[in-house]
């Protein structure tokens, strides 16, 4: 006899047991069931089990093998809840997805631009906001979810070039022509 039972299901074994004589029978269970003939199977217990009933009267002892089969069942990957992240320009950002398999398969994870790589070197060109997508799969199942990225504008202060000391005799005119820049374009 076999029973098949998917990922994540409970086995319920049920036992009808007669004795011609009457007696009072108990019966056990072998693993991976437990006293009363149940199993709640989760993900990764996938395969053949071969389950062991034994009844006994007290003098007398009888087995019966049962084939209880468990079907894999595949579920996606899990992300962890992504909280918003906020940052000044010129900060660097740092982001490492927490994501999990229930059915322990290897699981590849992508996460969009301007965090491919996990951190990025903000500059005075970065203020926006970003929204981040990730994603996670195992080859079969995908999961994705989102965060806003704020990168706060820094204002930088301008640089003056171009302006050295300079030694005049009274009554010469004087031409400076200092070179100004803006690396936030003000």
């Amino acid at each position: 006899e076999s029973i098949t039972v998917r990922e994540n299901e409970l086995v319920k074994l049920k036992v009808k047991i007669s004795d011609p004589d009457q007696d009072p029978v108990t019966y056990t269970f072998s693993t991976p069931l437990n006293k009363d003939g149940a199993w709640k199977t989760t993900y990764g217990d996938a395969g053949e089990y071969i389950v062991t009933i034994t009844a006994s009267d007290g003098v007398q002892t009888t087995e019966k093998r049962v084939k209880l089969m468990v079907e894999r069942v595949n579920v996606p990957p899990v992300l962890e809840a992504m909280q918003d992240i906020t940052v000044n320009e010129g900060e660097e950002v740092r982001f490492e997805p927490v994501v999990t398999d229930p059915n322990n398969d290897p699981v590849t994870v992508t996460i969009s631009e301007p965090l491919r790589e996990g951190n990025w070197k903000t500059d005075h060109t970065s203020a926006g906001e970003y929204r981040i997508i990730v994603r996670a799969t195992d080859g079969e199942l995908n999961a994705e979810s989102s965060f806003a990225l704020n990168v706060n504008n820094i204002n930088v202060p301008p640089e003056l070039r171009g302006v050295e000391d300079i030694e005049v005799v009274e009554g010469e005119t004087v031409t400076l022509r200092p070179e100004v820049t803006d690396a936030d374009g003000d």
